[in-house]
């Protein structure tokens, strides 16, 4: 047996009753978040996120500023050249690898060939003024030559923290998860950065 259609008065009483539960519901989310967003919680969370933004960005212009210079003798160096193939056609890469007294660096020098220096030579290893490596050069020749350093995670990190500035919601089940995640991939970052 079918049920009788509603009337038009029910359907107003219904829909004002929906109109209603709406109001209330938008007024509880707003007051609730309005609670969460002076949370400790979030209040640190946020300002991880902020403190990364900024830092990638005083990080970024001051990168390749000098800062000292090391002579570090060569163990060890290895270079190996290959093909790589893109749309726009196929070029060679060669790719330097230093290892010295202190740590390893890898130079990348697209399709020309890397300077010659033997083992036990002298390289003069200049770093930024966070103590990164940036150049590495000899005391006889002109050129100084870079060294490479992989930013595409700092890149990735940023990009997944602009994304997270939007999840502000207390009610949502994945928003402290989210944030978690990433504020603890930014205090990551940051601490490999600076610290290593």
């Amino acid at each position: 047996m079918r049920r009788p259609r509603p009337s038009n008065s029910e359907r107003l009483l219904l829909l004002k009753q929906l109109e209603q539960s709406q109001v209330l519901d938008k007024r509880r989310r707003r007051l609730y978040n309005k609670k969460y967003r002076k949370s400790l919680f979030f209040v640190s969370i946020w300002a991880g996120r902020l403190i990364y933004i900024i830092l990638f960005f005083v990080v970024l212009f001051l990168h390749d500023k000098s800062g000292s210079l090391r002579e570090e003798t060569v163990l060890n160096k290895n270079i190996e050249s290959y093909t790589r193939t893109t749309r726009r056609g196929s070029y060679r890469v060669t790719t330097l690898t230093i290892e010295t007294n202190f740590k390893s660096y890898v130079s990348e020098f697209g399709d020309k060939y890397p300077p010659s220096f033997n083992i036990g030579d002298t390289l003069i290893i200049e770093r930024n003024i966070f103590h990164k490596p940036i150049y590495f050069t000899k005391s006889n020749w002109n050129l100084k030559y870079w060294i490479f350093t992989n930013p595409i995670y700092y890149y990735i990190i940023l990009f997944l923290t602009l994304i997270s500035l939007f999840f502000n919601d207390g009610l949502d089940r994945f928003t402290d998860k989210i944030l978690l995640i990433i504020w603890s991939a930014n205090i990551i970052a940051i601490a490999i950065y600076f610290l290593t």
